[in-house]
C-alpha cells in the first residue's frame, strides 16, 4: 500500500516538475537575449567605440566586436577569439523546439545568419527587431533606436507600430 502511494505521489508530481524545469530552461535563454545586446551596448558606452553584435546562423554563436564592419554583399563571418576588435563571444543555447521567424534591420527584413545590431557609444543602436517562438508562444525582441535599449516582450512583428520619425533618426546620426 505504501509503495502503490509513492508511486501515485510520483505520477502526479513529476509532469509538473517537467513543466517547471522546462519554464526555466525557456526564459534563461530570452533572458540570455536580451542580457547578450545589454551587454553590447554597455560596452559601446565604457569602450568609446561602436560594437556590433554578431550571429553565426542556426548554432547561434555570438560575437560583440568593434565598429559597424557591415559589408552588403557579404554574410557575417564570426572572428576567432584571438581577434583583438572582440569584446564578448560565445553561444545561446536555444530551448529545444525555439524557431526564430523573422528578423529586421533598421526596417529592412534579413536572413537570420544577417542579423546583427550596432551599438553606438552614445547609447544610441540601429533599430531591430528578432521574432522568435518557444512552444507556439511568439514573442519580440526590440532594440530602441534612440535609447539602445533591448525588451523582449510575447508578440509579433507585424504588431509593431512603426511611429518613428525616419528624418529625425538620420539628423541625429550626421549631427
Amino acid at each position: 500500500m505504501v509503495i502503490f502511494l509513492i508511486i501515485l505521489l510520483a505520477s502526479m508530481v513529476l509532469p509538473s516538475l517537467v513543466a517547471v524545469i522546462k519554464s526555466q530552461d525557456a526564459a534563461a535563454f530570452r533572458l540570455g537575449v536580451v542580457s547578450l545586446m545589454q551587454q553590447a551596448r554597455k560596452e559601446a558606452i565604457q569602450q568609446n567605440r561602436a560594437m556590433t553584435v554578431r550571429f553565426d546562423g542556426d548554432a547561434l554563436g555570438y560575437q560583440v566586436a568593434q565598429g559597424d564592419e557591415r559589408e552588403d554583399d557579404a554574410t557575417p563571418q564570426l572572428g576567432t577569439a584571438a581577434d583583438e576588435n572582440i569584446a564578448l563571444s560565445g553561444r545561446l543555447r536555444p530551448y529545444p523546439g525555439t524557431r526564430f521567424t523573422a528578423f529586421e534591420i533598421s526596417r529592412e527584413s534579413v536572413a537570420q545568419d544577417e542579423f546583427q545590431v550596432t551599438f553606438y557609444p552614445d547609447g544610441s543602436a540601429d533599430r531591430a527587431f528578432m521574432q522568435f517562438e518557444i512552444d507556439e508562444q511568439a514573442y519580440l525582441l526590440s532594440v530602441d533606436p534612440m535609447l539602445g535599449l533591448t525588451r523582449l516582450r510575447p508578440g509579433r512583428l507585424e504588431e509593431v507600430e512603426d511611429t518613428t520619425w525616419e528624418a529625425g533618426e538620420l539628423e541625429r546620426r550626421v549631427g
